[in-house]
């Protein structure tokens, strides 16, 4: 049986619950699959290198707009300064404490877009590096980077609104502990790639 595509997806959440041809299933298939990305979405420990892209902002505003599909930060820096410089990320009251313009330092993500501070003197060229999340499966979107890199992450994460939909407790242990092995292994997997050793994963943690 392959992974590859939406149509894919749905039989295997079937096949896996031992429930093929079950209506209440093949019905809800597709609410399965978006309740597993949004789970996707919220949860930070699934923040998959594969996931990273990088897109220039330029503004001289003290706020710029997120692009779409923004989950989450890796590196923001100027790069029409020489040499390039990484902004730190602060908190809201930090930035609440400083006034005035100048070369941005640091930078805080409020709601849909990111503020700096100082406010910018003039204007600057970004260099956005952040995880984006594809677009979501769909009849019409068959696959995505996530399906094509990590099939078990969609199969585990559906399988698990499957079972909470069935109110079977076995099968939420079984599909949760599955999931939670997934994510963490692509972790440690990631980490070990970016920093080229071993890493230890302290306070594991549990995700549902």
């Amino acid at each position: 049986m392959t992974l590859a595509t939406f149509s894919d997806l749905k039989s295997a959440i079937e096949n896996w619950l031992n429930e093929t041809g079950n209506q209440a299933i093949i019905d809800n298939a597709a609410d399965f699959i978006t309740l597993a990305e949004c789970w996707m979405k919220e949860n930070m420990e699934f923040r998959p290198r594969y996931l990273e892209t990088r897109e220039t902002l330029t503004s001289s505003e003290e706020t710029v707009d997120l692009p779409d599909g923004f989950l989450g930060i890796s590196q923001l820096r100027i790069d029409s300064v020489s040499p390039r410089k990484i902004l730190r990320t602060t908190t809201q009251n930090d930035m609440e404490t400083y006034s005035g313009t100048g070369q941005p330092e640091k930078f805080v993500v409020e709601s849909t877009y990111l503020r700096f501070c100082p406010i910018p003197d003039q204007s600057y060229d970004f260099s956005l590096l952040y995880y984006k999340f594809p677009t979501a499966l769909s009849e019409s979107n068959t696959t995505n980077s996530i399906l094509t890199n990590q099939p078990n992450i969609y199969l585990w994460a559906s399988l698990l609104q499957a079972a909470l939909y069935l109110k079977d407790d076995p099968q939420i242990e079984k599909f949760g502990n599955l999931l939670e092995s997934s994510v963490r292994n692509r972790y440690q997997r990631d980490l070990k790639e970016k920093y080229s050793a071993p890493v230890q994963m302290v306070n594991p943690y549990r995700i549902f």
